[in-house]
């Protein structure tokens, strides 16, 4: 069987807390372009500096190695980031609605953002585990599976 070596994506994360900025120092480290999307201008500064926006032991080390390298890097343009990537993790947080249910407000606009995109046949934007289907519509999350969805 013919080895075709690692195969390197261009990734876009939206959302830099916690699972968001670990992911992407993980995904440059193994050698993929990862480009990181945040509301906060401050955290894309940071990260932009090599510098982590939480506290997680053996982080910096990864950022500032990865940024030096050209694999990492941080901006507010969820739009460029998605149309210059293959793949979207969205990693934002799904605070609860005034009824008590999901909210689904902070992931709804990078997914739509991905699934509208032009100039690619496809972009991946997987399911993240923290979007819990079970207490949201099917439909609601169905355009956070498949950039080919439909409303």
């Amino acid at each position: 069987m013919q080895s075709w070596g690692p195969v390197m994506a261009r990734i876009s994360i939206v959302g830099i807390g916690y699972v968001g900025v670990v992911s992407a120092a993980c995904l440059a480290e193994d050698g993929h372009t990862v480009v990181a999307v945040d509301v906060d201008p401050a955290k894309v500064v940071k990260l932009n500096a090599g510098k982590a926006p939480i506290v997680e032991a053996g982080l910096t080390p990864l950022l500032e190695r990865n940024v030096g390298r050209g694999r990492l890097s941080a901006t507010t343009d969820v739009s460029s980031a998605i149309a210059e990537t293959d793949l979207t993790f969205i990693c934002v947080g799904t605070p609860s609605a005034s009824d008590g249910a999901v909210g689904l407000t902070t992931s709804s606009r990078p997914a739509r953002t991905s699934r509208r995109r032009s100039g690619k046949n496809r972009h991946s934007t997987p399911l993240s585990c923290a979007q819990p289907l079970f207490q949201a519509p099917w439909k609601a999350n169905a355009f956070l599976l498949s950039s080919r969805c439909q409303d």
